[in-house]
């Protein structure tokens, strides 16, 4: 059963457990599911079409499009993004960042009016998106353009790297003619890899500008680049030769001769097993499942709370009662022991983060001074000021990008080491006596509920970021000024440097050594105060959930004391019911 069969399945198993009486009287239940079902329904899978510009990117998009839709010359074109897909009456709309839309014609004149030599105002265009009823683009597949990884204009390289963490997988077009260069390396290495992203597929363009007898050979050196480049074993690499140019030319005029030779089919069925039959989409696949499991799990234990107090009998629950108000009374002394558990925790997190901050640092000056200590060119002003602050910026950039994941899954491993000391103490304080087979009076039974209640009832309400986004945003600001600025020396002038160019790199060392220096103990504050952010809610999270769990636990032992009392002789038939039930979700789990 392949992944497309194993969704269809589990949306129909989905949909049994929502028909079931007892589940339609549970909102929570209802909501989870119904929203679980929503995404399964709306599941895309987007590809990224990267690479430097002049690599045929827009060419290669309009050649599964079957149309010259896309702007593309020889000069950089791509000047937003643009996201393609499925529809079967074509359209366009330019997204803006206000919130503002335009709806506008799916042709290449419209389009390039949005181009990087275009009429329109480009800088506040979110992105356009792009209805086209392309075979390709049916079953869920969004083909997204991006402008050029190494640009000059930063950016139009920024929109590109906003819209990566997006990406299910990549399309990464070389040059037959300079593969994999060094530049090329550095963007995997930096900004595809730190986001996860391995589920590259590499197409060599412009293959056609390769002489028959060199073909095989090149393709099997490029392979051999890629896997050292990305440090790979060289079977898992996906590499495909094309000719974007020929693919286009034959599927506009309809000439199958042009299409077998540019390598265009075997690249589409790559695109599409890797869409549904892939590693990613399997993934997906069973984070959906993953989802069910915990959303059926949550009822069943909600089934065998209510039956582990049906078991007791009334003696029993006024114990537990009794054992509540006592939890009630301890609870200052328990938040305070809360509080006092993360103060101490959160040194150890900071530690952690501040020795990889510390290396980072030292490899980030080394690097800098290296280059600057090997530059040769005239216009150093230039160099240092755009150059080296630019490098800065996206090197500190890519390491929150990879890092700060990290520390939120520090305050998560510590929020969850709260919700298991909070389970534990609801377990050691509420005990129910039963005979552990339906009839009352022997045994013991431990109140029964979930470990993680805390934890995603404190999820829920924010502790956690998703990712990096909220570091990110926290010391955003101050990563986009500039690092470094020159203007304030006179010596740094055209005719000086070229007569005392290592004079200037001599000054101008310590000033960026001084000024970096500065830049990471800012930084460290940042991700510092974020910390501290994230832990004081955390505490305040963790206390409120603390709360609403003695409280809902103390609701239904009140209402089974007062039930006990008005249905004395409907017990039995209450727990042959829930356990009919629960017996029926633990069957659709194993089903799923």
């Amino acid at each position: 059963m392949n992944n497309i069969e194993k969704k269809a399945e589990l949306k129909k198993t989905i949909n049994c457990v929502l028909e079931k009486a007892y589940i339609k009287s549970n909102e929570k239940v209802v909501k989870e599911l119904n929203e679980l079902l929503h995404d399964i329904a709306e599941d895309m899978f987007t590809i990224l079409v990267l690479g430097e510009f002049k690599r045929g990117k827009s060419t290669f998009i309009n050649s599964l499009l079957k149309e010259n839709l896309l702007p593309s010359d020889v000069l950089p074109e791509t000047a937003v993004i643009s996201a393609i897909g499925y529809n079967p009456h074509a359209y366009a709309e330019v997204l803006y960042e206000d919130g503002t839309v335009i709806q506008g014609e799916p042709t290449l004149d419209f389009l390039s009016n949005f181009s990087a030599r275009g009429r329109e105002n480009i800088d506040n265009v979110k992105y356009i998106k792009i209805g086209h009823p392309a075979d390709i683009l049916e079953k869920g597949i969004v083909i997204v353009d991006t402008p050029g990884v190494d640009d000059i204009n930063e950016q139009r390289c920024e929109v590109t790297y906003k819209f990566l963490p997006r990406a299910h997988a990549v399309i990464f077009l070389l040059d037959a003619n300079s593969p994999m260069k060094k530049t090329e390396k550095d963007f995997i290495d930096s900004r595809l890899i730190p986001l996860g992203i391995n589920n590259i597929i590499f197409v060599v363009n412009k293959y056609d500008n390769v002489d028959e007898d060199e073909e095989e050979d090149l393709l099997e050196e490029i392979k051999q680049r890629i896997a050292q480049a990305v440090e790979q074993n060289i079977d898992d690499i996906k590499v495909f030769p094309l000719s974007a140019k020929w693919a286009l030319l034959g599927a506009i005029n309809g000439d199958a001769k042009y299409i077998d030779a540019s390598g265009i089919e075997p690249l589409k069925e790559q695109i599409l097993d890797t869409a549904f039959y892939g590693d990613v989409e399997t993934n997906k696949l069973e984070r959906y499942q993953r989802r069910f499991k915990d959303i059926v799990g949550s009822a069943i234990v909600q089934f065998e709370n209510e039956k582990a107090l049906k078991l007791v009998d009334e003696g029993q629950l006024k114990a537990a009662q009794e054992a509540l108000k006592s939890m009630f009374e301890e609870n200052y002394l328990d938040k305070q022991a809360i509080c006092s558990y993360v103060e101490e925790e959160k040194p150890t997190i900071k530690a952690m983060v501040e020795k990889s901050l510390l290396y980072f640092y030292r490899r980030l000056e080394d690097d800098i001074i290296t280059d600057i200590r090997y530059y040769k060119g005239v216009d150093f002003k230039d160099y240092v000021e755009q150059r080296v602050a630019k490098s800065l910026q996206r090197q500190m950039e890519n390491w929150i990008a990879s890092y700060s994941p990290y520390v939120d899954q520090l305050i998560m491993a510590l929020e969850k080491e709260i919700s298991y000391a909070i389970s534990l103490k609801f377990q050691q304080k509420v005990v129910l006596k039963t005979n552990g087979n339906g009839r009352i009076g022997q045994g013991s039974f431990n109140f029964f509920f979930q470990t993680d209640d805390v934890s995603s009832a404190t999820t829920k309400a924010g502790v956690i970021a998703a990712g990096g986004a909220g570091l990110m945003m926290l010391i955003g600001g101050s990563m986009l000024m500039p690092f470094i600025s020159m203007a304030a020396f006179p010596y740094m002038q055209k005719k000086f440097l070229e007569e005392n160019l290592n004079t200037a790199k001599d000054r101008v060392i310590p000033e960026i050594q001084e000024q970096l220096a500065e830049y990471m103990a800012n930084i460290k504050r940042n991700i510092f105060a974020y910390i501290d952010e994230k832990c004081r809610a955390l505490v305040g999270h963790s206390e409120l959930s603390f709360d609403a769990l003695l409280q809902d636990v103390g609701d239904r032992i009140n209402k089974e004391l007062e039930d006990k009392r008005q249905q004395a002789n409907d017990i039995e038939e209450q727990i042959h019911k829930l356990n009919v039930q629960t017996k029926e979700l633990q069957n659709f789990l194993e089903e799923a």
